[in-house]
């Protein structure tokens, strides 16, 4: 089954943006937001090119990341989208508190999302074999394809 979040583990979700999650469950932005943050999220990566939705997110500055990626098979993602990525990343966990949670999303859940969010558990555990994060996603979101997984870090 098709969900719109998926909890990878006790600090991270990955998913798809309020579009995805209207469609799936017909509750408006505010609603899922609002679930979402009762369930801890704090902090908010979004992958998509198609636009931004910082402002359904209502956020404290340093909290939301905008960090716009194509999806394509095709496209290899240049040095700076992982340098953003693993910035903020390294940010929510270093400056977080404990039970802070981060969502990261693309359009779908399925491509940029998961494989951003398998970049999230490589950079925040270091000794994580990529192959255990991968498998870490897949469990938590079937869905997932990761077509950039060997680029994170396969």
């Amino acid at each position: 089954m098709f969900t719109f979040s998926s909890e990878v583990n006790d600090w991270l979700l990955v998913g798809g943006d309020l579009d995805l999650s209207f469609d799936l469950t017909g509750r408006s932005y505010a609603e899922t937001v609002a679930d979402l943050q009762s369930n801890g999220v704090t902090h908010v990566l979004d992958l998509r090119s198609e636009g931004s939705d910082q402002e359904a997110w209502g956020l404290p500055d340093g909290h939301y990341c905008h960090a716009p990626i194509i999806d394509s098979r095709s496209h290899v993602p240049p040095e700076e989208w992982y340098v953003a990525v693993e910035k903020f990343v390294r940010r929510f966990w270093d400056e977080g508190f404990y039970g802070d949670r981060l969502y990261v999303h693309c359009q779908m859940g399925v491509n940029r999302g998961p494989s951003a969010a398998m970049l999230a558990l490589l950079t925040v555990e270091d000794d994580l074999d990529p192959w255990a994060a991968f498998h870490m996603i897949r469990e938590a979101r079937p869905v997932a394809g990761l077509v950039y997984a060997e680029f994170v870090g396969m």
